[in-house]
């Protein structure tokens, strides 16, 4: 008996199912330990089972409760992965609005809070703060400003929102569409946080996942002392008992396992969706977007372009006008004279 005892020992501990539930399985060795000697020598006769009626009845209401509850675990888990999801997109739109239309300044400050943003959410979700990783991303002066701020996304946001703002009142031609459009994409992002924070910070009450836990538990408990009944062979009732068991834990911890998506920081629970990676390739992406744009500027037929338009450039200027990348700027005339 301390042989099979020790070797069913070592079986449930290198189960990942039971591992989660070290008291339930100190419980089965335990009384493998105890009761086996007693059934081999007294027999399955002298063992009194109890009515087969009484599991059939409570395994349709444990079926739903863990239905329920694995079915809630999962909508927060497929929540998550649509809001990683919707993160892309707004990035993407608008680094590709920006690239396009925006001047390379402007671009280029917008380009490092959209690469920041992904890092930010990520440390935001999982409750951690970890400025050395924005220093590949920020400059130093922007990192330490926003090593200020309790919500980094929220603080990269709102930075983007005031980088955009002065598009508004553009004169030139899409100007205000201009800042619609790309304030339409730093709103969605700021939607993000606050449905994230929802699913981070609001976990299923621990009291119904303590009641279907000790469901599932008494019902497994009990589950031998009806099969006796029915099957006449004690390896038979083990066997099927553990089958049964594992069948209804794994289920039990799989609800516990997705029901936190982005994790709580800590070994206990860690994320289950790949976070690190999803930012990544945001920033994988933006980057592609930026090459993607700087290879079109630097195209033959933008090159013809700007020699058709250098004429006119040059009849603008001896007007005492030039247009460039900060809009109109002083030109010093021929006699000293200056316009504007």
């Amino acid at each position: 008996p301390r042989a099979a005892s020790r070797q069913l020992a070592s079986a449930l501990a290198a189960n990942s199912v039971l591992a989660r539930f070290p008291l339930l399985r100190g419980c089965v060795v335990a009384g493998a330990a105890l009761f086996r000697p007693l059934f081999t020598t007294l027999g399955l006769k002298h063992v009194t089972p109890i009515p087969i009626a009484l599991h059939s009845l409570s395994g349709t209401v444990l079926g739903v409760l863990l239905a329920f509850r694995t079915s809630q675990s999962y909508d927060r888990f497929w929540a998550g992965r649509q809001l990683w999801a919707d993160v892309a997109n707004s990035v993407r739109n608008l680094g590709r609005l920006a690239a396009a239309n925006c001047k390379p300044s402007r671009y280029e400050a917008l380009l490092r809070l959209m690469q920041a943003y992904p890092v930010a959410l990520r440390q935001h979700l999982r409750g951690q703060r970890d400025m050395d990783e924005f220093e590949p991303y920020l400059e130093t002066s922007e990192v330490n400003e926003l090593s200020t701020a309790d919500n980094l996304p929220l603080a990269l946001t709102l930075s983007m929102s005031v980088l955009l703002a002065d598009l508004r009142t553009d004169p030139s031609p899409g100007g205000s569409y201009l800042w619609y459009s790309c304030n339409e994409q730093v709103t969605q992002l700021t939607e993000v946080i606050a449905r994230s924070e929802a699913i981070a910070g609001t976990p299923v009450p621990i009291s119904y996942s303590r009641h279907s836990s000790r469901v599932v538990s008494m019902f497994t408990l009990m589950l031998p002392l009806a099969l006796v009944g029915i099957m006449d062979s004690v390896p038979g009732t083990v066997l099927s008992t553990t089958v049964i068991s594992w069948f209804l834990f794994g289920i039990e911890v799989i609800g516990h396992n997705i029901e936190e998506p982005f994790g709580l920081g800590g070994v206990r629970r860690p994320e289950l969706l790949p976070l690190r990676r999803y930012s990544e390739n945001i920033i994988l992406d933006l980057q592609e977007e930026n090459r993607i744009i700087e290879r079109a500027l630097r195209s033959p037929g933008k090159e013809l372009e700007d020699a058709e338009s250098a004429p006119a450039a040059v009849a603008e200027s001896s007007a005492g006008v030039r247009i460039g990348v900060a809009g109109p700027v002083e030109v010093v005339g021929e006699e000293g004279s200056s316009a504007t």
